[in-house]
């Protein structure tokens, strides 16, 4: 991302230069295409520094705690993906009771 940064920059300067000579409606549309492209990038950046950090800590945490220790950490990020999508009132009580029921006999079993 970060090597893309000076190509993007360029892309969006001459934008602004293709601007000065197209007709009004031409600059209105052109000038919405770069900010969103501009917006676009930022995020994407934002996104790739958000992973780096959270590969970083991972890498941290490998190298503090040992393999064991990250698989359990993983895991644990990965449930907590997972409940996110999921919201209690997604479901009628019979369900929810009928699963903790299953959890309970998968926990004794392990």
């Amino acid at each position: 991302i970060d090597s893309q940064a000076t190509v993007a920059t360029q892309v969006v300067s001459i934008g602004h230069s293709l601007a000065w000579l197209s007709c009004c409606a031409e600059q209105a549309s052109l000038a919405e295409k770069l900010d969103l492209l501009e917006s676009r990038y930022a995020e994407i950046c934002d996104r790739c520094g958000r992973k780096a950090a959270l590969l970083d800590q991972a890498l941290s945490n490998a190298r503090l705690f040992g393999e064991d220790e990250v698989e359990v950490l993983n895991w644990l990020a990965e449930v907590e993906d997972k409940l996110s999508l999921v919201s209690i009132k997604d479901y009628r009580r019979e369900v929810l009771q009928q699963q903790h029921t299953g959890q309970l006999v998968v926990i004794h079993l392990s």
